[in-house]
């Protein structure tokens, strides 16, 4: 899965969510209709008006909160569910995450042929920025990566068997 879709994803289960919080809201706001009109009639009945009106004031502010929160969850879950261009465009601006390798290869320099002439192997390598990976892999005895590092320097097939039969002869530490 690439970033926008994933993106997408996170977008559409967040108002899926919303929505299912706005439906899950409905037996509450019921219940707090009933006891509304349950409470008015029950304190009108009494006589006191003060507290009649401080008991269905209390309920009604119930009521509205409700209500408030069920008609912002359902309109925002819905605005996700239809797409929420705002909020994925917001998560795909989000930092790239790279690797180690891919730093380097991204920052490495990049060498030609003719920049390369006259150059010593050392200095192609530190010029090229190779020099750690080249290390690396000696350490590792790794045939295929001092080839790749060293066809990345333009250094003749013949060249480049020399050089790792003689680097890989010496113990590692002495080069």
């Amino acid at each position: 899965m690439d970033r926008q879709q994933v993106s997408w994803l996170i977008v559409r289960a967040f108002g899926l969510y919303l929505l299912f919080q706005a439906l899950m809201l409905v037996p509450d706001l019921l219940t707090s209709i009933y006891s509304t009109r349950a409470y008015n009639n029950i304190m009108s009945s009494l006589g006191d008006g003060s507290t009649s009106r401080v008991t269905t004031t209390m309920y009604r502010n119930l009521l509205f909160g409700l209500l408030l929160r069920m008609i912002l969850y359902s309109a925002v879950g819905t605005y996700l569910l239809r797409g929420g261009g705002f909020l994925v465009r917001l998560l795909q601006r989000g930092p790239d995450t790279q690797t180690e390798v891919e730093s380097e290869l991204r920052n490495r320099p990049t060498l030609t042929e003719q920049q390369v002439r006259g150059m010593t192997v050392n200095e192609r390598l530190s010029a090229g920025g190779l020099f750690q990976g080249f290390d690396e892999a000696v350490e590792r005895r790794d045939v295929p990566e001092l080839e790749r590092i060293l066809r990345q320097i333009y250094l003749p097939p013949d060249s480049i068997q020399a050089l790792i039969e003689r680097v890989l002869r010496t113990p590692p530490g002495d080069a």
